[in-house]
């Protein structure tokens, strides 16, 4: 822990290292599902993100509509159908979101699934990378991604399991770049579970 402080100068507290781990082996196939109704403004934010600001090179997006009867979205959905790599699966059932993600599932070619809402921003291209290489290592089964809201505070830090008896997320009170608690929120580290907004399996 390194400290500083003195007149006219802000205390600052540095409590660890983040390591950023290399590819250790070639970038497997990783198959992104999106699961959608309608929502065309969100769900063209998350497809140009996956497209234009993610470095990592090897994926698939499936695009599952459930139902969408809103014309700009089927108008969206059916200029998706002539990208390389994207395709758009039809689910014409009740809304069920561990339903829709299996279905998707058993059509998936990737090596890694990649579960992830279809109102998330892409700010960094190098997300989708750095859950990859930590999926590589030794032990990690799951892998999850810090998600903010539009004002900066972090939305989903982690889950934290027995929370009021049950779950809840971790540094919810802190902005992007708050060390927050023994400056985790800056840091990759294990957690109990992640949210299945943005879900590595």
């Amino acid at each position: 822990v390194v400290a500083a402080a003195g007149p006219n100068i802000k205390s600052q507290v540095t409590v660890g290292w983040r390591v950023q781990w290399p590819m250790f082996k070639a970038p497997p196939l990783v198959s992104i599902v999106v699961p959608t109704r309608n929502g065309y403004e969100l769900l063209k934010t998350v497809i140009d993100g996956l497209l234009e600001n993610t470095d990592y090179p090897a994926f698939e997006i499936m695009v599952v509509d459930n139902d969408s009867d809103c014309p700009d979205t089927l108008t969206y959905l059916e200029s998706l159908l002539s990208l390389p790599d994207v395709r758009v699966l039809r689910y014409p059932h009740p809304f069920n979101y561990a339903a829709i993600n299996n279905f998707a599932a058993e059509q998936a070619n990737g090596e890694l699934l990649l579960l992830l809402n279809n109102d998330v921003e892409i700010t960094d291209a190098r997300w989708l990378s750095e859950m990859v290489v930590q999926f590589q290592r030794p032990g990690v089964g799951v892998v999850g991604k810090k998600l903010l809201w539009t004002n900066g505070m972090v939305q989903h830090g982690g889950v934290v399991v027995g929370i009021n008896g049950l779950a809840a997320h971790s540094h919810t009170h802190c902005q992007d770049n708050d060390p927050g608690y023994m400056g985790l929120n800056r840091l990759d580290r294990e957690q109990s579970a992640v949210t299945a907004a943005c879900l590595m399996v």
